[in-house]
């Protein structure tokens, strides 16, 4: 019979706030699935222009949907603007998704432009970690732990020929997860990878 204070959205403060970046055209919008289990869960979708439907898989309550507007991964400063905002709204962050990411193609890698190499890196390994400078403060800041997770690829495990500049990107991940475990384990956040293979996403056949 516990009371839950809640904010302006009517999220209560004990449920679990969930932030998932990348949704534009990695995840075609009936296909995300968040993975939270917990009585309440609360799930903000940043960076969709369009409505998405969201599976939160859970023991029980209704999940709160909340989306923001779309977000370009190298521009640090929106990024912590919308970042600011979800936490906001949502009353604080405590597992965040970062899903940004492009895909591009060369016959090898040294035929890749010096714009195809750039803009993977900037946006792959770039816009993942801009998704985290701008949202872990919000974990830390409630102070109840919490979960990052990097979504990397297959790609990040191994070498395919013809995507040097994305396997490039993806290896840095987890590089980039690694130390991030390092660095958050002492304010019980956790920090993770997931290498999936390949999606028939919007993103993958555009």
């Amino acid at each position: 019979n516990q009371t839950l204070t809640e904010n302006q959205l009517g999220v209560a403060d004990q449920c679990i706030r969930v932030l998932v970046t990348g949704v534009a055209v990695r995840v075609d919008p009936g296909d995300l699935r968040c993975p939270v289990s917990h009585p309440r869960p609360a799930v903000g979708v940043l960076d969709q222009p369009e409505p998405v439907d969201v599976d939160v898989h859970r023991t029980g309550g209704e999940p709160h949907v909340q989306q923001f507007p779309y977000a370009v991964h190298r521009d640090l400063a929106g990024l912590e603007a919308l970042c600011a905002r979800a936490a906001d709204e949502l009353g604080g962050l405590d597992f965040v998704v970062a899903n940004a990411g492009i895909y591009s193609y060369a016959p090898n890698t040294w035929e890749l432009s010096e714009e195809q190499w750039d803009v993977m890196l900037d946006v792959n390994l770039g816009g993942v970690w801009r998704t985290c400078k701008a949202a872990v403060p919000h974990l830390l800041a409630a102070g109840r732990g919490g979960v990052v997770v990097l979504i990397s690829s297959v790609n990040g495990l191994r070498g395919i020929p013809g995507v040097a500049h994305y396997n490039a990107a993806k290896h840095g991940l987890v590089g980039l997860m690694r130390t991030m475990a390092i660095e958050l384990a002492p304010h019980g956040v956790q920090a993770n990878k997931l290498h999936p293979t390949g999606v028939a996403s919007n993103g993958a056949q555009h």
